[in-house]
């Protein structure tokens, strides 16, 4: 989860951020 998490929010901060939240 971790190691996709970090992937994501390197790709987008805000968008990512909110799909690890949701």
């Amino acid at each position: 989860m971790l190691e996709g998490i970090s992937d994501i929010r390197d790709e987008s901060d805000r968008s990512g951020m909110r799909i690890v939240i949701e």
